[in-house]
Protein backbone atom coordinates (compact mmCIF):
# COMPACT_ATOMS: atom_id res chain seq x y z
CA UNK A 1 0.00 0.00 0.00
CA UNK A 2 1.14 3.78 -0.24
CA UNK A 3 0.36 6.62 -2.65
CA UNK A 4 -0.02 6.07 -6.01
CA UNK A 5 1.25 8.69 -8.45
CA UNK A 6 -1.78 10.82 -8.66
CA UNK A 7 -2.12 11.48 -5.01
CA UNK A 8 1.51 12.07 -4.74
CA UNK A 9 0.92 14.74 -7.98
CA UNK A 10 -2.24 16.25 -5.97
CA UNK A 11 -0.46 16.49 -2.88
CA UNK A 12 2.99 18.35 -4.85
CA UNK A 13 0.46 20.82 -6.45
CA UNK A 14 -1.74 21.52 -3.01
CA UNK A 15 1.72 22.61 -1.51
CA UNK A 16 2.92 24.18 -4.07
CA UNK A 17 6.23 22.04 -4.64
CA UNK A 18 6.35 22.78 -8.26
CA UNK A 19 4.51 23.14 -11.66
CA UNK A 20 1.94 20.84 -13.27
CA UNK A 21 4.01 20.39 -16.25
CA UNK A 22 7.03 19.01 -13.86
CA UNK A 23 5.41 16.91 -12.26
CA UNK A 24 3.85 15.36 -14.90
CA UNK A 25 7.01 14.88 -16.20
CA UNK A 26 8.24 13.36 -12.81
CA UNK A 27 8.47 9.65 -12.14
CA UNK A 28 6.71 8.15 -9.26
CA UNK A 29 10.04 7.79 -7.41
CA UNK A 30 11.03 11.30 -7.77
CA UNK A 31 7.65 12.47 -6.62
CA UNK A 32 7.69 10.15 -3.49
CA UNK A 33 11.48 11.88 -2.88
CA UNK A 34 9.66 15.52 -3.25
CA UNK A 35 6.67 14.71 -1.04
CA UNK A 36 8.86 13.23 1.30
CA UNK A 37 11.44 15.74 1.45
CA UNK A 38 8.27 18.34 2.04
CA UNK A 39 6.83 16.46 4.90
CA UNK A 40 10.37 15.92 6.87
CA UNK A 41 11.06 19.59 6.37
CA UNK A 42 7.48 20.89 7.41
CA UNK A 43 7.28 18.53 10.23
CA UNK A 44 4.06 16.91 8.53
CA UNK A 45 2.79 12.96 8.36
CA UNK A 46 1.64 12.45 5.22
CA UNK A 47 -0.59 9.62 6.45
CA UNK A 48 -1.60 10.41 9.70
CA UNK A 49 -5.46 10.75 9.00
CA UNK A 50 -8.95 9.02 9.01
CA UNK A 51 -8.59 7.84 5.53
CA UNK A 52 -5.56 6.39 5.39
CA UNK A 53 -6.10 4.51 8.43
CA UNK A 54 -9.27 3.36 6.97
CA UNK A 55 -7.61 2.07 3.94
CA UNK A 56 -5.15 0.52 6.09
CA UNK A 57 -7.61 -1.88 8.54
CA UNK A 58 -10.11 -2.66 5.27
CA UNK A 59 -6.66 -3.86 3.59
CA UNK A 60 -5.76 -5.95 6.64
CA UNK A 61 -9.30 -7.34 7.67
CA UNK A 62 -10.48 -8.06 4.23
CA UNK A 63 -7.90 -8.02 1.90
CA UNK A 64 -4.98 -9.97 3.67
CA UNK A 65 -7.08 -13.67 4.33
CA UNK A 66 -3.92 -15.81 3.15
CA UNK A 67 -1.81 -13.83 5.53
CA UNK A 68 -4.12 -14.66 8.43
CA UNK A 69 -4.66 -18.66 6.67
CA UNK A 70 -7.94 -18.36 7.56
CA UNK A 71 -8.89 -21.20 5.71
CA UNK A 72 -7.32 -23.23 8.14
CA UNK A 73 -10.34 -22.74 10.31
CA UNK A 74 -10.42 -21.80 14.28
CA UNK A 75 -7.37 -22.59 16.50
CA UNK A 76 -5.30 -22.99 13.17
CA UNK A 77 -5.10 -19.65 12.10
CA UNK A 78 -1.86 -17.48 11.54
CA UNK A 79 -1.60 -13.55 13.94
CA UNK A 80 0.14 -10.32 12.44
CA UNK A 81 1.47 -7.10 14.42
CA UNK A 82 0.29 -3.74 13.35
CA UNK A 83 3.54 -1.28 14.07
CA UNK A 84 2.71 2.64 13.84
CA UNK A 85 4.88 5.70 14.85
CA UNK A 86 2.76 6.90 17.75
CA UNK A 87 0.77 5.97 20.94
CA UNK A 88 -1.98 8.36 19.58
CA UNK A 89 -1.67 6.41 16.00
CA UNK A 90 -1.71 2.89 17.85
CA UNK A 91 -4.98 4.14 19.86
CA UNK A 92 -7.11 5.48 16.84
CA UNK A 93 -6.39 2.17 15.00
CA UNK A 94 -7.59 0.30 18.11
CA UNK A 95 -10.51 2.22 17.68
CA UNK A 96 -11.39 1.50 14.50
CA UNK A 97 -10.62 -1.84 14.02
CA UNK A 98 -13.50 -2.12 16.83
CA UNK A 99 -15.71 -0.17 14.69
CA UNK A 100 -15.40 -2.15 11.73
CA UNK A 101 -16.32 -5.17 14.03
CA UNK A 102 -19.04 -3.64 15.15
CA UNK A 103 -20.21 -2.52 12.11
CA UNK A 104 -20.45 -5.41 10.15
CA UNK A 105 -17.96 -3.98 7.87
CA UNK A 106 -15.88 -6.97 7.77
CA UNK A 107 -17.12 -9.68 4.69
CA UNK A 108 -18.75 -12.42 5.31
CA UNK A 109 -16.87 -15.35 3.47
CA UNK A 110 -14.47 -14.01 6.44
CA UNK A 111 -16.54 -14.45 9.14
CA UNK A 112 -18.60 -17.38 8.03
CA UNK A 113 -14.66 -19.05 8.75
CA UNK A 114 -14.02 -17.58 11.66
CA UNK A 115 -17.02 -15.67 13.29
CA UNK A 116 -15.18 -13.57 16.23
CA UNK A 117 -12.33 -12.23 13.59
CA UNK A 118 -10.40 -10.33 14.76
CA UNK A 119 -9.40 -10.53 18.09
CA UNK A 120 -7.27 -7.56 18.34
CA UNK A 121 -5.25 -5.82 21.37
CA UNK A 122 -2.73 -3.02 21.76
CA UNK A 123 -0.03 -2.41 23.79
CA UNK A 124 2.70 0.60 24.36
CA UNK A 125 4.48 2.05 27.22
CA UNK A 126 2.07 4.02 29.91
CA UNK A 127 4.51 6.74 31.58
CA UNK A 128 3.51 8.92 34.21
CA UNK A 129 4.97 12.21 33.87
CA UNK A 130 4.71 12.07 30.11
CA UNK A 131 2.94 14.37 28.24
CA UNK A 132 -0.75 12.88 27.72
CA UNK A 133 0.11 10.73 30.16
CA UNK A 134 -3.27 10.34 31.88
CA UNK A 135 -5.12 10.14 28.34
CA UNK A 136 -2.81 6.94 27.44
CA UNK A 137 -3.56 5.34 30.81
CA UNK A 138 -7.20 5.45 30.40
CA UNK A 139 -7.05 4.60 27.37
CA UNK A 140 -5.35 1.55 27.66
CA UNK A 141 -7.75 1.16 30.57
CA UNK A 142 -10.13 0.76 28.03
CA UNK A 143 -8.65 -1.68 25.85
CA UNK A 144 -7.53 -4.00 28.96
CA UNK A 145 -11.29 -3.77 30.14
CA UNK A 146 -11.79 -5.62 26.25
CA UNK A 147 -8.78 -7.71 26.53
CA UNK A 148 -10.50 -9.36 30.06
CA UNK A 149 -13.72 -10.02 27.93
CA UNK A 150 -11.90 -12.08 25.67
CA UNK A 151 -9.57 -13.72 28.00
CA UNK A 152 -11.52 -13.88 31.59
CA UNK A 153 -8.38 -15.43 33.21
CA UNK A 154 -5.96 -12.73 31.59
CA UNK A 155 -4.48 -10.10 34.21
CA UNK A 156 -6.17 -6.88 32.05
CA UNK A 157 -5.72 -4.12 35.19
CA UNK A 158 -4.10 -0.54 34.72
CA UNK A 159 -1.80 -2.01 37.71
CA UNK A 160 -0.53 -4.94 36.31
CA UNK A 161 1.10 -4.09 32.91
CA UNK A 162 3.78 -6.27 33.30
CA UNK A 163 1.69 -9.17 33.90
CA UNK A 164 -0.18 -8.18 30.75
CA UNK A 165 2.55 -7.68 28.52
CA UNK A 166 4.14 -11.14 29.84
CA UNK A 167 0.56 -12.68 28.86
CA UNK A 168 0.39 -11.40 25.70
CA UNK A 169 3.99 -12.27 24.36
CA UNK A 170 2.52 -15.90 25.46
CA UNK A 171 -0.52 -15.52 23.58
CA UNK A 172 1.50 -14.77 21.14
CA UNK A 173 3.92 -17.89 20.93
CA UNK A 174 1.35 -20.42 21.34
CA UNK A 175 3.96 -22.69 22.74
CA UNK A 176 1.35 -23.54 26.05
CA UNK A 177 -0.80 -26.11 24.89
CA UNK A 178 -3.86 -24.06 25.90
CA UNK A 179 -2.78 -21.55 23.60
CA UNK A 180 -3.77 -23.66 20.55
CA UNK A 181 -7.49 -23.21 21.63
CA UNK A 182 -9.30 -20.82 19.04
CA UNK A 183 -10.40 -19.19 23.01
CA UNK A 184 -7.44 -18.29 23.68
CA UNK A 185 -5.85 -17.54 20.53
CA UNK A 186 -5.52 -13.26 19.41
CA UNK A 187 -5.18 -12.23 15.20
CA UNK A 188 -3.28 -8.62 16.07
CA UNK A 189 -1.58 -6.89 18.22
CA UNK A 190 -1.07 -3.43 17.72
CA UNK A 191 2.37 -2.01 19.34
CA UNK A 192 4.18 1.71 18.38
CA UNK A 193 7.92 -0.22 19.13
CA UNK A 194 7.08 -3.01 21.70
CA UNK A 195 7.69 -6.32 20.80
CA UNK A 196 9.38 -5.63 17.72
CA UNK A 197 12.30 -7.38 19.96
CA UNK A 198 12.71 -10.20 22.98
CA UNK A 199 10.22 -12.26 22.11
CA UNK A 200 9.88 -15.29 20.10
CA UNK A 201 6.01 -16.51 17.61
CA UNK A 202 6.35 -19.08 15.05
CA UNK A 203 2.80 -18.61 14.26
CA UNK A 204 3.08 -14.88 13.71
CA UNK A 205 3.00 -14.68 9.69
CA UNK A 206 2.82 -10.87 8.97
CA UNK A 207 4.09 -7.27 10.00
CA UNK A 208 2.47 -4.60 9.15
CA UNK A 209 4.38 -1.25 8.90
CA UNK A 210 2.52 2.21 9.36
CA UNK A 211 5.52 4.10 9.49
CA UNK A 212 8.24 6.22 7.69
CA UNK A 213 11.15 3.81 6.48
CA UNK A 214 12.68 2.32 9.33
CA UNK A 215 16.83 2.10 9.67
CA UNK A 216 17.96 -1.52 7.89
CA UNK A 217 18.75 -2.82 11.98
CA UNK A 218 15.03 -2.19 12.71
CA UNK A 219 13.75 -3.50 9.41
CA UNK A 220 16.10 -6.91 10.58
CA UNK A 221 14.25 -6.62 14.18
CA UNK A 222 11.19 -6.48 12.19
CA UNK A 223 12.14 -9.58 9.39
CA UNK A 224 13.40 -11.51 12.75
CA UNK A 225 9.98 -11.75 14.14
CA UNK A 226 8.28 -13.50 11.18
CA UNK A 227 10.80 -15.69 9.82
CA UNK A 228 10.19 -18.34 11.85
CA UNK A 229 8.96 -21.46 10.08
CA UNK A 230 5.61 -22.58 11.74
CA UNK A 231 4.21 -25.34 9.48
CA UNK A 232 3.97 -26.64 5.72
CA UNK A 233 2.15 -23.64 5.26
CA UNK A 234 4.32 -20.86 7.04
CA UNK A 235 7.56 -21.41 5.48
CA UNK A 236 8.36 -17.58 5.86
CA UNK A 237 7.20 -14.39 6.86
CA UNK A 238 5.94 -11.20 5.89
CA UNK A 239 6.65 -7.77 6.59
CA UNK A 240 3.85 -5.49 4.32
CA UNK A 241 4.35 -1.67 4.32
CA UNK A 242 2.11 0.56 4.58
CA UNK A 243 3.61 4.19 3.84
CA UNK A 244 5.95 4.90 0.92
CA UNK A 245 6.33 2.18 -0.99
CA UNK A 246 9.29 2.75 -2.98
CA UNK A 247 11.47 4.63 -0.11
CA UNK A 248 10.65 1.53 1.79
CA UNK A 249 11.86 -0.97 -1.29
CA UNK A 250 15.22 0.66 -1.21
CA UNK A 251 15.62 0.40 2.45
CA UNK A 252 14.87 -3.34 2.37
CA UNK A 253 17.21 -4.03 -0.24
CA UNK A 254 19.87 -2.13 1.93
CA UNK A 255 18.72 -4.45 4.90
CA UNK A 256 18.66 -7.82 3.02
CA UNK A 257 21.90 -6.97 2.05
CA UNK A 258 22.76 -6.31 5.54
CA UNK A 259 21.42 -9.49 6.71
CA UNK A 260 22.33 -11.80 3.96
CA UNK A 261 25.49 -10.56 3.87
CA UNK A 262 25.26 -10.07 0.13
CA UNK A 263 22.36 -12.67 -0.49
CA UNK A 264 19.63 -10.99 -0.41
CA UNK A 265 17.42 -13.00 -2.94
CA UNK A 266 17.95 -15.69 -0.86
CA UNK A 267 16.31 -14.44 1.94
CA UNK A 268 13.23 -13.12 0.34
CA UNK A 269 10.06 -14.49 -0.60
CA UNK A 270 10.19 -14.63 -4.75
CA UNK A 271 8.38 -11.50 -6.43
CA UNK A 272 4.27 -12.04 -7.69
CA UNK A 273 5.74 -12.19 -11.46
CA UNK A 274 7.70 -15.23 -10.34
CA UNK A 275 5.47 -17.10 -8.63
CA UNK A 276 2.30 -16.53 -11.17
CA UNK A 277 5.01 -18.10 -13.92
CA UNK A 278 5.73 -20.68 -12.29
CA UNK A 279 2.47 -21.90 -11.22
CA UNK A 280 1.00 -21.20 -14.83
CA UNK A 281 3.82 -23.69 -15.75
CA UNK A 282 3.52 -26.27 -13.42
CA UNK A 283 -0.19 -26.49 -14.05
CA UNK A 284 -0.04 -26.68 -17.56
CA UNK A 285 2.48 -30.01 -16.97
CA UNK A 286 0.04 -31.20 -14.61
CA UNK A 287 -2.80 -31.06 -17.01
CA UNK A 288 -0.68 -32.56 -19.67
CA UNK A 289 -0.69 -35.23 -17.30
CA UNK A 290 -4.03 -35.90 -16.50
CA UNK A 291 -4.69 -39.86 -15.56
CA UNK A 292 -8.03 -41.28 -15.34
CA UNK A 293 -9.01 -44.40 -12.81
CA UNK A 294 -8.48 -46.96 -15.24
CA UNK A 295 -4.58 -45.80 -15.10
CA UNK A 296 -4.55 -46.33 -11.79
CA UNK A 297 -6.30 -49.69 -11.59
CA UNK A 298 -4.03 -50.95 -14.38
CA UNK A 299 -1.04 -52.67 -13.71
CA UNK A 300 1.91 -51.96 -16.48
CA UNK A 301 4.57 -50.54 -15.76
CA UNK A 302 4.36 -47.76 -18.29
CA UNK A 303 0.96 -46.55 -16.58
CA UNK A 304 2.70 -47.01 -13.07
CA UNK A 305 5.10 -43.78 -14.51
CA UNK A 306 2.35 -41.94 -15.08
CA UNK A 307 0.96 -41.83 -12.01
CA UNK A 308 4.21 -41.29 -10.42
CA UNK A 309 4.62 -38.10 -12.98
CA UNK A 310 1.28 -37.21 -12.23
CA UNK A 311 1.85 -37.37 -8.17
CA UNK A 312 4.93 -35.43 -8.30
CA UNK A 313 3.45 -32.55 -10.86
CA UNK A 314 -0.17 -32.38 -8.62
CA UNK A 315 1.78 -32.02 -5.46
CA UNK A 316 4.31 -29.24 -7.10
CA UNK A 317 0.92 -27.26 -8.08
CA UNK A 318 -0.65 -27.52 -4.72
CA UNK A 319 2.87 -26.38 -2.87
CA UNK A 320 2.68 -23.33 -5.36
CA UNK A 321 -0.68 -22.11 -5.13
CA UNK A 322 -0.49 -22.82 -1.68
CA UNK A 323 2.10 -20.35 -1.42
CA UNK A 324 0.34 -17.61 -4.01
CA UNK A 325 -2.65 -17.42 -1.54
CA UNK A 326 -0.18 -14.52 0.56
CA UNK A 327 0.37 -12.66 -2.09
CA UNK A 328 -2.26 -9.21 -2.29
CA UNK A 329 -2.50 -9.80 -6.02
CA UNK A 330 -4.41 -13.34 -5.11
CA UNK A 331 -7.12 -11.58 -3.40
CA UNK A 332 -8.10 -9.71 -7.02
CA UNK A 333 -10.47 -12.34 -9.18
CA UNK A 334 -8.89 -11.67 -12.23
CA UNK A 335 -5.53 -12.25 -11.11
CA UNK A 336 -6.76 -15.75 -9.69
CA UNK A 337 -8.45 -16.60 -13.12
CA UNK A 338 -5.29 -16.09 -15.16
CA UNK A 339 -3.06 -18.89 -12.88
CA UNK A 340 -3.91 -21.13 -15.54
CA UNK A 341 -5.41 -23.53 -12.70
CA UNK A 342 -8.28 -22.38 -9.70
CA UNK A 343 -8.48 -24.31 -6.10
CA UNK A 344 -11.41 -25.55 -7.47
CA UNK A 345 -9.72 -27.24 -10.46
CA UNK A 346 -7.33 -28.61 -7.62
CA UNK A 347 -9.70 -29.71 -5.42
CA UNK A 348 -11.45 -31.60 -8.37
CA UNK A 349 -8.65 -33.54 -9.05
CA UNK A 350 -7.56 -34.10 -5.49
CA UNK A 351 -9.70 -37.59 -5.03
CA UNK A 352 -7.83 -39.05 -8.22
CA UNK A 353 -4.42 -37.77 -6.66
CA UNK A 354 -5.07 -39.52 -3.54
CA UNK A 355 -6.03 -42.30 -4.99
CA UNK A 356 -2.97 -42.55 -7.65
CA UNK A 357 -0.57 -41.93 -4.26
CA UNK A 358 -1.67 -44.62 -2.46
CA UNK A 359 -1.12 -47.05 -5.51
CA UNK A 360 1.92 -46.07 -5.37
CA UNK A 361 2.76 -46.30 -1.66
CA UNK A 362 1.04 -50.09 -1.84
CA UNK A 363 3.08 -51.07 -4.75
CA UNK A 364 6.10 -48.29 -5.61
CA UNK A 365 8.83 -51.52 -4.00
CA UNK A 366 12.21 -50.88 -4.38
CA UNK A 367 12.35 -48.02 -7.71
CA UNK A 368 15.44 -48.35 -9.63
CA UNK A 369 14.43 -44.54 -10.66
CA UNK A 370 12.80 -43.10 -8.05
CA UNK A 371 11.24 -39.61 -8.80
CA UNK A 372 11.37 -37.40 -5.86
CA UNK A 373 7.68 -37.75 -4.15
CA UNK A 374 7.17 -37.20 -1.02
CA UNK A 375 4.58 -39.51 -0.70
CA UNK A 376 3.18 -38.44 2.89
CA UNK A 377 2.98 -34.87 1.44
CA UNK A 378 -0.03 -33.28 2.92
CA UNK A 379 -1.97 -31.17 0.66
CA UNK A 380 -1.84 -27.36 1.75
CA UNK A 381 -4.08 -25.11 -1.24
CA UNK A 382 -6.53 -28.21 -1.37
CA UNK A 383 -8.48 -27.28 1.64
CA UNK A 384 -12.44 -27.18 1.83
CA UNK A 385 -13.47 -24.07 2.48
CA UNK A 386 -15.52 -24.95 5.78
CA UNK A 387 -17.93 -22.71 7.18
CA UNK A 388 -18.25 -22.46 11.08
CA UNK A 389 -20.94 -24.38 12.59
CA UNK A 390 -21.76 -21.26 14.89
CA UNK A 391 -21.59 -18.87 12.08
CA UNK A 392 -24.17 -20.66 10.11
CA UNK A 393 -26.39 -21.09 13.09
CA UNK A 394 -26.03 -17.51 13.95
CA UNK A 395 -27.23 -16.61 10.28
CA UNK A 396 -30.04 -19.24 10.67
CA UNK A 397 -31.19 -17.86 13.75
CA UNK A 398 -31.50 -14.79 12.36
CA UNK A 399 -34.50 -15.92 10.07
CA UNK A 400 -36.53 -17.43 13.33
CA UNK A 401 -39.47 -15.03 14.07
CA UNK A 402 -39.47 -13.80 18.16
CA UNK A 403 -42.86 -14.41 18.44
CA UNK A 404 -45.88 -16.41 16.96
CA UNK A 405 -47.40 -14.49 14.10
CA UNK A 406 -50.87 -14.55 12.48
CA UNK A 407 -49.30 -14.10 9.09
CA UNK A 408 -46.75 -16.17 7.66
CA UNK A 409 -43.37 -14.97 7.03
CA UNK A 410 -41.51 -15.29 3.55
CA UNK A 411 -38.11 -16.11 3.90
CA UNK A 412 -36.64 -13.75 0.32
CA UNK A 413 -35.66 -16.07 -2.37
CA UNK A 414 -31.71 -14.09 -2.30
CA UNK A 415 -32.00 -15.12 1.35
CA UNK A 416 -32.55 -18.51 0.70
CA UNK A 417 -30.01 -18.75 -1.52
CA UNK A 418 -27.17 -17.50 0.66
CA UNK A 419 -28.07 -19.66 3.52
CA UNK A 420 -27.86 -22.58 0.92
CA UNK A 421 -24.98 -21.88 -0.02
CA UNK A 422 -23.54 -22.14 3.36
CA UNK A 423 -24.95 -25.25 4.04
CA UNK A 424 -24.28 -26.80 0.91
CA UNK A 425 -20.03 -25.48 1.89
CA UNK A 426 -20.79 -26.65 5.40
CA UNK A 427 -21.94 -30.31 3.94
CA UNK A 428 -18.64 -30.65 2.14
CA UNK A 429 -16.62 -31.20 5.90
CA UNK A 430 -19.61 -33.16 7.43
CA UNK A 431 -22.59 -34.23 5.66
CA UNK A 432 -24.03 -36.09 8.62
CA UNK A 433 -24.50 -32.47 10.57
CA UNK A 434 -25.24 -30.37 6.75
CA UNK A 435 -27.80 -32.71 6.10
CA UNK A 436 -29.83 -32.57 9.47
CA UNK A 437 -29.17 -28.68 9.05
CA UNK A 438 -30.76 -28.85 6.02
CA UNK A 439 -33.76 -30.21 6.94
CA UNK A 440 -34.63 -28.06 9.21
CA UNK A 441 -33.87 -24.95 7.31
CA UNK A 442 -36.35 -26.47 5.26
CA UNK A 443 -39.19 -26.80 8.39
CA UNK A 444 -38.69 -23.48 9.04
CA UNK A 445 -39.25 -22.01 5.80
CA UNK A 446 -42.39 -23.98 5.77
CA UNK A 447 -43.60 -22.81 9.40
CA UNK A 448 -41.61 -20.41 10.71
CA UNK A 449 -44.09 -19.90 13.69
CA UNK A 450 -43.29 -23.41 14.95
CA UNK A 451 -40.02 -22.19 15.95
CA UNK A 452 -40.94 -18.46 17.26
CA UNK A 453 -38.26 -17.66 19.89
CA UNK A 454 -36.41 -20.86 19.72
CA UNK A 455 -32.88 -21.12 19.86
CA UNK A 456 -31.71 -22.77 16.49
CA UNK A 457 -28.47 -24.46 19.08
CA UNK A 458 -31.25 -26.15 20.70
CA UNK A 459 -33.18 -27.11 17.87
CA UNK A 460 -29.83 -29.01 16.44
CA UNK A 461 -28.88 -30.25 19.47
CA UNK A 462 -32.27 -32.07 19.89
CA UNK A 463 -32.58 -33.39 16.37
CA UNK A 464 -29.18 -34.39 16.26
CA UNK A 465 -29.38 -36.57 20.00
CA UNK A 466 -33.04 -37.71 18.66
CA UNK A 467 -30.79 -39.36 15.65
CA UNK A 468 -28.71 -40.59 17.66
CA UNK A 469 -30.93 -41.94 20.38
CA UNK A 470 -33.00 -44.03 17.33
CA UNK A 471 -29.33 -45.59 16.29
CA UNK A 472 -28.61 -46.55 19.84
CA UNK A 473 -32.00 -48.11 20.36
CA UNK A 474 -31.98 -50.04 16.78
CA UNK A 475 -28.72 -51.58 18.38
CA UNK A 476 -29.91 -52.27 21.65
CA UNK A 477 -32.65 -54.24 20.09
CA UNK A 478 -30.42 -56.17 17.97
CA UNK A 479 -27.98 -56.89 20.21
CA UNK A 480 -29.19 -57.21 23.27
CA UNK A 481 -27.21 -54.36 25.04
CA UNK A 482 -29.05 -52.44 27.04
CA UNK A 483 -30.24 -49.24 26.10
CA UNK A 484 -28.48 -47.53 29.81
CA UNK A 485 -24.89 -48.99 28.78
CA UNK A 486 -25.12 -47.41 25.63
CA UNK A 487 -26.11 -44.13 26.50
CA UNK A 488 -23.26 -43.88 29.11
CA UNK A 489 -20.80 -45.10 26.86
CA UNK A 490 -21.66 -42.49 23.86
CA UNK A 491 -21.85 -39.65 26.65
CA UNK A 492 -18.30 -40.63 27.56
CA UNK A 493 -16.88 -41.82 24.16
CA UNK A 494 -14.36 -39.07 22.88
CA UNK A 495 -13.39 -40.52 19.24
CA UNK A 496 -10.73 -43.16 20.50
CA UNK A 497 -10.91 -47.03 20.58
CA UNK A 498 -14.33 -48.13 21.21
CA UNK A 499 -15.34 -49.65 24.89
CA UNK A 500 -16.03 -53.00 25.36
CA UNK A 501 -19.90 -53.79 25.68
CA UNK A 502 -21.35 -55.96 27.90
CA UNK A 503 -24.08 -57.25 25.81
CA UNK A 504 -26.69 -59.93 27.23
CA UNK A 505 -26.31 -63.47 25.31
CA UNK A 506 -28.82 -65.33 26.99
CA UNK A 507 -31.55 -62.65 25.71
CA UNK A 508 -29.42 -62.32 21.89
CA UNK A 509 -29.25 -66.28 21.46
CA UNK A 510 -32.78 -66.73 22.11
CA UNK A 511 -33.04 -65.62 18.77
CA UNK A 512 -29.63 -66.05 17.26
CA UNK A 513 -28.39 -69.25 16.76
CA UNK A 514 -24.75 -68.36 17.27
CA UNK A 515 -21.60 -69.46 20.07
CA UNK A 516 -20.82 -66.93 22.71
CA UNK A 517 -17.69 -66.26 21.48
CA UNK A 518 -18.91 -65.53 17.76
CA UNK A 519 -21.38 -63.19 19.65
CA UNK A 520 -18.55 -61.03 21.20
CA UNK A 521 -16.71 -60.60 18.33
CA UNK A 522 -19.20 -60.15 15.79
CA UNK A 523 -20.72 -57.65 18.93
CA UNK A 524 -17.27 -55.87 18.77
CA UNK A 525 -17.73 -55.44 15.20
CA UNK A 526 -20.95 -53.90 15.25
CA UNK A 527 -20.44 -51.42 17.90
CA UNK A 528 -16.76 -50.33 16.21
CA UNK A 529 -19.46 -49.78 13.23
CA UNK A 530 -21.98 -47.73 15.13
CA UNK A 531 -19.56 -45.17 16.73
CA UNK A 532 -16.97 -44.99 14.08
CA UNK A 533 -19.41 -44.54 10.99
CA UNK A 534 -22.45 -43.66 12.33
CA UNK A 535 -22.34 -41.78 16.25
CA UNK A 536 -18.70 -39.96 15.15
CA UNK A 537 -20.07 -37.69 12.61
CA UNK A 538 -22.97 -36.86 14.35
CA UNK A 539 -20.91 -35.24 17.40
CA UNK A 540 -18.51 -32.97 14.92
CA UNK A 541 -19.96 -29.79 14.88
Amino acid sequence: MGKGKESLQEIALQNNLETQDKLADMSETDLEKLVLRRCEASNQDLYNNPTHREKVVDYILNRSSGKFNINAGAGNTFEAMLTCSSIKEAQAYYKLFKEFKNRGKIKEVILSKLPDFPKVAITYTVGENEDGAQVNQKEMAEALKDYKEMFPKAPADISELNAYNADLNKRLARKESRYRRREEQLDLVIVVDRLLTGFDAPCLSTIFLDRPPMKPQHLIQAFSRTNRIFNATKRYGQVVTLQYPLEYSKKIDEALLLYSNGGASEVSAPAWKTVKHDLKKAAQELKALTISSEDIDEASPESFEKIKLFVRAFQKVDRLLSSAQVYDEFEDEEERNSLGITVQKLQSMAGLYQNAREKIKKEGGDDPNPLMLDLDYELEAVKSFEVNYNYLMNLIQTFVPNEKSTEKTEIDPKADARVKKFIELYKRSNPAIGEIIENFWDDLKQEPNNFAGKDVLVIMYSRVREIQDVALQMFSEEWAVPIEELNAVRDSWNGGEVPELNGNYDEYSGRHDESKLRYKHNLRKAAKKLFINTLAPLQQF
